[in-house]
């Protein structure tokens, strides 16, 4: 007779422990049964043989386990045995395997795995954003996402929800910067796993896509921008840069590296404050900006100027660093840019100007070089632009050297004589207000 729920209830302890088992017609299949322990606890076991000997698996106690789910198990034994299989073998093969997999899920590497470790590679590759952008995660991820979550488990909708937070504050150009980093990120954990050359001290990640890549940038945050700065305000800030000290709360290095950032010919402040000094050729009267630095990643000579070359090599003498202009704090270190973002900021304060970003600099140079004659072709050059033209990229290998350097010098004298009557002009109003 088949056991009821009704029945295993009613069957009381005895002096000895006892069976109860369910009575089926079919043989050498096995059965289910319930055993009765003295101390009044009923156990749901199956039974089959093996060379004539009994072999038992616990399935559990009821009524925690009802009898329908032993019943369940009881059948799946059932079938093992009909596949000729021992059940209690089986149950072990497939703990073991459960066990190897919570291990290998236990090793998969973290989403602070994937920060750090990708932090790792931009900065072996001199990448001097890395740490800003780990910044940037930690403070902008890690609230919402733990940085002990598996890499492979961070969804999309997740990251949708943090940078919905980011466009929700009003901060849709910072929701772009977030996004690109994570995006980054994540493609370079998708190929971590499978890199011959990688000596890897975290674990795999095993991401099988970029839970980024289905995100859209934000296009309309992405403005291209228009200001730049007209001469008499670039004359002002490159003046008040050589000789505001009363109120101007800023480093030496910072205000070199802005006024740099015109005389070299509009380049970025992250590659001005990259430059080494083995980077400089003292007798060819020229700095190179290596691939490592530059947007592109191509190498970019500049032609110093007499007046550039006086403010790149200004503290060469005393220097203790490798680099031009070193990290106050770490001479190891370049001077980073937020650095000079504080300063430019600082400087709008108390100067009056229109407002203007350090992006605009390069909008500036491109602008006014072009009144005074410079050719399009010759200032983006000098900008390091790209030329993707059949010609510029598989013929020709001229260097445009003497060219860039007639420009730089009547851009640079332009400079010096503005500055000069800016000067002038500055004394002469001093002079009328006593």
């Amino acid at each position: 007779m088949m056991l009821t729920s009704k029945q295993i209830s009613s069957f009381k302890p005895k002096n000895n422990h006892y069976y109860k088992w369910d009575k089926t017609n079919e043989r050498g299949m096995g059965r289910l049964g319930i055993h009765i322990i003295k101390s009044g606890t009923k156990v749901f076991k199956f039974r089959f043989f093996v060379n004539e000997k009994a072999v038992f698996i616990k399935i559990g106690t009821f009524p925690q386990v009802s009898l329908s789910i032993a019943r369940e198990k009881a059948k799946l034994y059932s079938l093992m045995l009909d596949k000729g299989l021992d059940p209690k073998d089986e149950i072990e093969k497939q703990q073991r395997a459960k066990e190897e997999q919570q291990k290998a899920e236990s090793q998969k590497a973290t989403l602070k795995d994937l920060f750090d470790s990708h932090r790792d590679k931009k900065k072996a590759g001199e990448k001097r954003q890395a740490d800003i952008d780990l910044e940037i995660l930690e403070k902008e991820i890690y609230p919402y996402i733990s940085p002990d979550t598996k890499a492979k488990d961070v969804t999309t909708e997740e990251i949708v929800c943090i940078l919905r937070k980011i466009i929700d504050r009003g901060a849709t150009t910072k929701s772009n910067k977030v996004r690109s980093i994570l995006h980054a990120a994540f493609n370079y954990g998708l190929k971590h796993d499978n890199d011959p050359a990688k000596k890897s001290t975290v674990g795999k990640f095993d991401l099988s896509h970029n839970p980024v890549t289905a995100i859209p940038k934000q296009t309309e945050a992405e403005k291209v921008g228009n200001h730049f700065l007209e001469p008499e305000e670039l004359f002002k800030l490159l003046y008040e840069l050589e000789h505001r000290t009363h109120d101007l709360k800023m480093h030496q290095n910072a205000r070199n590296i802005m006024r740099l950032c015109f005389y070299l010919g509009g380049q970025r402040p992250n590659e001005v404050c990259s430059i080494k000094w083995s980077d400089i050729n003292h007798q060819e009267m020229t700095v190179t900006l290596p691939g490592k630095i530059t947007k592109n990643k191509r190498d970019l000579v500049i032609a110093l100027t007499k007046s550039s070359y006086n403010l790149l090599t200004k503290n060469q003498n005393t220097s203790q660093s490798e680099y031009v202009f070193p990290k106050t704090t770490d001479p190891s270190a370049p001077t980073p840019l937020n650095t000079i973002s504080q300063a430019v900021g600082r400087y709008r304060e108390r100067s009056g100007l229109r407002t203007f970003t350090a992006r605009d600099f390069r909008r500036t140079f491109k602008t006014l070089t072009g009144h005074l004659g410079i050719s399009k072709e010759l200032r983006d050059r000098i900008q390091g632009h790209a030329m993707n033209d059949v010609s510029s990229k598989h013929y020709d290998r001229y260097d445009y050297l003497s060219e860039k350097r007639e420009a730089m010098t009547l851009w640079c004298e332009y400079l010096d004589n503005g500055i000069s009557k800016y000067k002038a002009n500055a004394k002469q109003l001093i002079k009328h207000s006593n």
